[in-house]
């Protein structure tokens, strides 16, 4: 009964009624809005740890404290059993060799500096350049290159052009090669396609002018295992001048800005309920005001104050929960055209640890955790007015007009 006419009172102010269901959506909207900007980041920069970067770098002690980390020398001697004996571990998945170095590229009389990374013809890592080939394969099979559609139009150049690529050998001597463009990519990120190109490790080797690796890479089974792993190769490492870097030491801003994500996140939540709050409970307070002499006839003849207040309190649930509902319906299109399409921001979100346009993420858990939050400020906000409103006497109540 107390239930069908918190009901029917709905019915009976229906632009009350709306001005809560809408107060309460739009605030659930913001907060799925939110949520899910801030997911696609954290989907986006644990990507970037996964998939694309090592869990543990291996890498001579003098280049690790170099001024410049792109020099041509300082290079792990006899990387293949280095890789072997690190392969050894049961929680190592995946040990690679990648030698990142300086270049200029040139096509014609255009030249454009990038960080070459010699990769592996079966490389594991660099999960976005795939992901985001256009034409070709990678990795490079053979002599060649892949670079990037931006980098190719600072340099005039398409897809099967022929690329000149100068560095400064282990010797210290100039030395170039002519590769072709066998792979054309489009990443996120403008500042990594025009940046870092790719060619094979054996090409590599040749400009470089020696058989050894800067780096090893190495993927585990279980990222966490990542400082016991290096832990149990220190010694062996040690013996070799070699030092190792975990995905935590490597990425350690990322990791800051994560935990910053969450409180930037509970943040931007309070506001929103805090201004989503007021409105609801002064929109609440106005409904229990002009309900007044109802309540006070109801009382008079045999109403509880509990029943009153329950009477408000399932009125407000009942508008916090549709508005809930309706914020999220219209949130998750949003939500989830902008997971598949992007949002372009360009320096925005480069700043902020993504590329020139930002993914967004979805996450079941937030959703419902904004659905209740939506509905306990309503719930709140009835509970406010049904203290107040329960305060009046009978006699009070009757004479409020």
């Amino acid at each position: 009964m107390l239930l069908k006419m918190a009901i029917l009172s709905m019915l009976k102010r229906p632009k009350r009624t709306i001005l809560i269901v809408l107060a309460v959506a739009l605030s659930v909207f913001v907060m799925e809005f939110v949520s899910g900007w801030i997911e696609g980041m954290r989907d986006r920069m644990n990507r970037q740890i996964v998939e694309e970067s090592a869990h543990i770098l291996v890498e001579r002690t003098e280049r690790v404290e170099s001024l410049d980390p792109l020099e041509t020398k300082d290079y792990i001697a006899d990387p293949g059993s280095v890789a072997e004996r690190l392969s050894a571990d049961a929680r190592v998945r995946r040990v690679e060799r990648v030698t990142p170095f300086g270049a200029l590229v040139l096509a014609g009389s255009k030249s454009l500096p990038m960080r070459m990374v010699g990769v592996e013809r079966d490389t594991g890592f660099f999960a976005q350049v795939p992901r985001g080939r256009l034409e070709g394969s990678f990795p490079p099979s053979g002599p060649g290159i892949a670079i990037s559609r931006k980098a190719l139009d600072l340099l005039g150049a398409s897809y099967s052009a022929r690329l000149i690529v100068l560095v400064e050998d282990a010797y210290g001597m100039p030395s170039y090669r002519e590769l072709p463009v066998t792979c054309v990519f489009a990443t996120d990120s403008t500042d990594f396609d025009t940046s870092t190109a790719f060619i094979d490790a054996g090409t590599a080797s040749e400009i470089l002018g020696t058989g050894y690796s800067a780096e090893l890479w190495l993927r585990l089974g279980n990222p966490e295992d990542a400082e016991a792993v290096r832990d149990s190769a220190l010694a062996f490492l040690a013996g070799r001048d070699c030092v190792a870097r975990t995905w935590k030491d490597l990425q350690g801003g990322l990791l800051v800005m994560i935990r910053y994500m969450d409180l930037f996140m509970l943040v931007i939540n309070v506001f929103v309920l805090i201004v989503a709050a007021t409105v609801i409970t002064n929109a609440i307070l106005m409904n229990v005001f002009e309900k007044q002499k109802e309540y006070g006839t109801l009382r008079a003849i045999g109403m509880k104050r509990r029943d009153q207040a329950f009477l408000v309190l399932a009125e407000g649930a009942a508008q916090g929960l549709a508005g809930a509902a309706l914020g999220a319906v219209l949130a998750l299109p949003v939500v989830l055209f902008l997971k598949a399409n992007g949002l372009p921001i360009g320096e925005a979100s480069r700043m902020l640890g993504g590329g020139d346009v930002m993914y967004f993420g979805t996450n079941p858990f937030s959703t419902l955790q904004n659905i209740g939050f939506g509905t306990l400020i309503a719930v709140a906000g009835s509970l406010y007015a049904a203290v107040f409103g329960t305060r009046a006497t009978v006699v009070d109540a009757l004479k409020n007009v």
